[in-house]
């Protein structure tokens, strides 16, 4: 037996160093992925949609696709087929009037909230090939349905199967705010030694960790204001070190929206709770508003009903009244709706506010459910003094 158990290993040995032999291919079959070279700019600016263009690189990364189908969707209505390529590379372009005409729109019908969806499939000779991922049968202990391993579509793939073009106002006049860049930006935030996974309360920075809160160093409009973070326990077991906190970041979206840095939270197992510093509104400006912006990644991962994100703002009128602005509520299911763009949370302009103090609230539980934060600002319109 064991002479046999020796040759055995021996004619493996020399099959696998043998040249252009290669037994994962051997034994698997290949599908098709196609990819982007670089992943193009896919956020537009409203205000200057001259600007407008996507020019793009497709890369066939199994060297067997025989065609790749772009289909585009906007506002319930799809169309097949917008782009073919049947040869790689190909060079992907869309254009706005390309878009504009495929849905008989004008330039005036587009907004902030307008997005194209952008879904492709791809043909090899073993078959058809999309960004639909497996499900595991627990009953069967077997993969069904789908064909692409949900990691391929994180952001380090550089995928061409799922991706959608957005729009952005550039912000108004800010008070105050904050961008992230004056803390200090890591990978991850681990809680201080001895602190239990669920111990509730007011998150520390600690050594080496991204900063999960943040003390303002000056009082000046363009000085960064600070923010405090609190975990709330939920029953789901918390957790020790998670990449949260102040980072720069930016693979699963490409840039930030102001400066290199923002604030990112994911698989907390429990209510994290941010609160920024209060801001002034100035006496003389008599309308004024709050926003701030957020980005969920397509990861393949679908956040559940049990997760949430929540934003609010305790305000302060003129005669001293307050009052709570709900201004977004949702659960997990509707965040799935939102992924893949920068998403605006605006109060719009209000009379007679005398202060601000904006509040997040979120619950995750995978590493694939994570939340990104920028741009946070009290602002006035133009005309204000």
């Amino acid at each position: 037996m064991k002479k046999i158990i020796i040759c055995v290993v021996v004619l493996l040995f020399g099959l696998s160093c043998q040249k252009n032999n290669n037994i994962f291919n051997d034994l698997t079959d290949r599908g098709g992925f196609v990819a982007f070279d670089e992943v193009p700019l896919l956020n537009f600016n409203l205000l200057d949609l001259s600007s407008f263009g996507v020019n793009a690189e497709l890369l066939d990364l199994n060297n067997n696709a025989t065609s790749y189908n772009l289909h585009v969707e906007y506002e319930g209505v799809t169309l097949e087929n917008f782009y073919t390529a049947n040869s790689f590379p190909s060079n992907l372009v869309i254009t706005l009037p390309m878009l504009l005409d495929a849905f008989s729109l004008v330039e005036s019908d587009l907004t902030i909230a307008s997005r194209f969806n952008f879904e492709a499939t791809v043909t090899t000779p073993i078959g058809t090939f999309n960004k639909d991922t497996p499900s595991f049968n627990s009953d069967t202990n077997e993969e069904e349905g789908g064909s692409t391993a949900s990691s391929l579509l994180g952001s380090g793939h550089k995928n061409a199967f799922s991706f959608g073009i957005t729009f952005f106002i550039p912000p108004p006049e800010k008070i105050r705010g904050t961008s992230f860049e004056e803390p200090v930006a890591g990978t991850s935030y681990s809680r201080p030694d001895g602190d239990a996974n669920d111990q509730e309360g007011e998150l520390l920075n600690t050594t080496g960790s991204s900063s999960i809160m943040y003390v303002a160093t000056g009082t000046g409009k363009d000085n960064e204001i600070g923010f405090k973070t609190e975990f709330i326990d939920t029953g789901r077991g918390g957790f020790s070190s998670e990449n949260m906190g102040v980072t720069s970041d930016a693979g699963d979206f490409g840039a930030w929206l102001d400066g290199d840095q923002g604030l990112r939270f994911q698989d907390s197992d429990g209510i994290i709770k941010i609160t920024f510093d209060k801001i002034d509104v100035p006496a003389e400006i008599n309308r004024s508003g709050v926003q701030i912006q957020f980005y969920v990644p397509e990861t393949g991962n679908n956040f559940e009903s049990s997760d949430l994100l929540k934003i609010y703002a305790e305000v302060e009128r003129d005669g001293g009244a307050t009052e709570t602005l709900d201004l977004y509520d949702v659960d997990g299911e509707f965040i799935n709706t939102v992924k893949d763009g920068w998403v605006l949370v605006d109060s719009e302009l209000i009379e007679d506010i005398r202060s601000y103090t904006l509040i997040i609230e979120l619950d995750t539980n995978s590493n694939d459910e994570r939340i990104y934060f920028d741009q946070m600002l009290v602002y006035k319109p133009e005309e204000s003094i």
